[in-house]
């Protein structure tokens, strides 16, 4: 027997369903492997980040704003865009944020941000290929995670 729809209501089969939903993953599934291989490639070169800002400060250049002139003062050599800070006349210090996800992206959004190429090979130097005991590992890597957060 036949199925009945009323005028005006779009009616989805079971089989209709199974087939969107196959083709659903069968073009996910190409998008994986073209995503995969431009990465192998080393094409994906950029990331991308997802974050929260936990504190932040508004800077201005403008001695009339006590703290906001003060804070310009303090971060204004660590701006990578200095021109567009001075400008525009202030910018945002972030001071802390929280990282949430990040991800390999073709084109990043960010244009101060620079293009890292994943295929250097870089061998340290021998003075930083000393043997170290876990612990003292731990302890300067501590160190050194408190020195840029704070």
């Amino acid at each position: 027997m036949a199925k009945y729809c009323p005028p005006g209501v779009i009616c989805i089969e079971n089989m209709t369903l199974v087939v969107v939903f196959i083709l659903i993953l069968v073009v996910g599934y190409v998008i994986y492997i073209l995503v995969n291989k431009q990465d192998k490639l080393s094409k994906i070169n950029q990331h991308s980040i997802g974050l929260k800002y936990i504190k932040i400060a508004l800077a201005i250049n403008d001695e009339d704003y006590k703290e906001e002139f003060e804070v310009w003062n303090k971060y204004f050599e660590n701006v990578i865009n200095k021109d567009k800070a001075e400008v525009n006349g202030f910018f945002w210090a972030v001071q802390e944020i929280k990282l949430i996800e990040n991800s390999a992206v073709l084109f990043g959004s960010n244009e101060v941000t620079p293009t890292l190429d994943n295929n250097v090979k870089i061998e340290p130097s021998a003075d930083t290929q000393k043997e170290q005991s876990v612990e003292e590992t731990i302890v300067e890597s501590t160190k050194s995670n408190r020195r840029r957060f704070l």
